[in-house]
């Protein structure tokens, strides 16, 4: 497949700049309208989460249950390519998740490999389905 534009490598990153700024400041309604209707978020939860409903509870519960806030998300190493269109990406990185403000496990808590599927959407993009797997032990 081919490599991303300049334009939409700097795009997709800003969306993942913004996917980590959004969970992690508590503005979960935004964070799910990143999503596609029936986007798909694996490897988080036993089950995969389906849809804006249960991606929103989700959100709400990562920024609730880690002190309001001590939770930081930080993506790395984003290498993208198109998929079977120009408004088809598919993405790959690092998330390096710490926790702050005195809350047990302080410091690095995870560090996660995303494979991540984004849509063109007008001039943003959507998240059909990211698939993480931890890479902490």
């Amino acid at each position: 497949m081919a490599r991303l534009t300049s334009d939409d490598f700097c795009s997709v990153q800003e969306f993942w700049a913004n996917y980590c700024w959004l969970i992690d400041e508590g503005e979960s309604a935004e964070w799910a309208s990143l999503w596609a209707e029936e986007g798909t978020f694996t490897g988080v939860a036993l089950e995969p989460l389906v849809g804006h409903d249960s991606l929103l509870g989700f959100a709400k519960g990562v920024y609730s249950g880690n002190g309001d806030g001590n939770i930081r998300h930080m993506a790395g190493n984003l290498t993208c390519e198109y998929g079977e269109s120009r408004d088809v990406v598919k993405a790959r990185f690092y998330n390096h998740v710490t926790m702050w403000g005195g809350q047990p496990g302080a410091g690095s808590y995870v560090m996660a490999l995303c494979e991540a599927i984004l849509l063109r959407s007008g001039e943003d993009w959507q998240l059909k389905s990211n698939t993480v797997r931890s890479l902490t032990p």
